[in-house]
C-alpha cells in the first residue's frame, strides 16, 4: 500500500517530522465483525481504508487519530460492508510533542497527519488485525506493508519510464563478504 503525496506536502511533512516527537500509540476504539471460517473462501479479496481523523491541539501537545478499516471477503466494491467475511475497524490515536516554539500551520499538520500519522500507527494496525482474525477463528489476515512517496510530475515520470534511475540500482555492487569454505 502506498500513500502518495506531492513535493510540497511532502515538504510540509516533513517540517513537522522534523519538530515533533511520536510520545504514544494507542487503540481509541474498535468494532469488529467475523462470518464463519468455514465460509472464508482462498480467494476471497480485501480491501482495506484508512485516512486522518481530527487532528487535536493541546499545549504542547499533538493528536492524530487514524482510522482504519479492513474488509475480508467483500469482493464487490458496491457490496455493503456487513457482508464482509471478515471486518476490522479501528482508531489509532498518535500522540505527539511539539519542539517549543514551533507551531504548525494547519496545512502543514493535515501534510504531517495524512502520511506520517498513518504511517507511525500503521504497525499498531498490522498486529491489531492479526490478533482480532486469530482470536476471530480466521486465519492471520495479510496487511501489507506501507510505503510514503512524492507524487511524480510527468516530466520525472517520463525520465524513470526511461530506465534512468533502474540503471543506477543495477549497477550497485554487493557488499556481501564472501563465503569462506570451511567455517560454521
Amino acid at each position: 500500500m502506498i500513500i502518495e503525496q506531492s513535493e510540497k506536502q511532502f515538504e510540509d511533512a516533513r517540517l513537522v517530522g522534523a519538530n515533533v516527537r511520536l510520545e504514544n500509540v494507542r487503540l481509541a476504539s474498535c468494532s469488529c465483525h467475523a462470518g464463519h471460517p468455514d465460509q472464508r473462501g482462498e480467494n476471497d479479496s480485501t480491501r482495506i481504508r484508512t485516512g486522518p481523523g481530527t487532528a487535536s491541539r493541546s499545549g504542547s501537545q499533538i493528536t492524530l487519530p487514524v482510522i482504519f478499516e479492513i474488509m475480508i471477503g467483500a469482493p464487490e466494491p458496491e457490496k455493503e460492508t456487513d457482508e464482509a467475511m471478515l471486518l476490522i475497524s479501528c482508531v489509532f490515536e498518535a500522540g505527539y510533542a511539539v519542539r517549543p516554539g514551533f507551531d504548525p500551520t494547519d496545512e502543514q499538520l493535515h501534510a504531517f497527519h495524512s502520511a506520517n500519522g498513518i504511517f507511525n500507527c500503521w504497525p499498531f494496525f498490522r498486529e491489531f488485525v492479526h490478533s482480532m482474525a486469530v482470536r476471530m477463528g480466521h486465519p492471520p489476515a495479510p496487511v501489507p506493508l506501507l510505503r510514503l512517496d512524492v507524487k511524480r510530475t510527468q516530466p520525472e515520470q517520463a525520465r524513470l519510464s526511461k530506465g534512468h534511475t533502474r540503471r543506477a540500482v543495477n549497477t550497485a555492487k554487493s557488499k556481501r563478504p564472501a563465503k569462506q569454505s570451511g567455517s560454521q
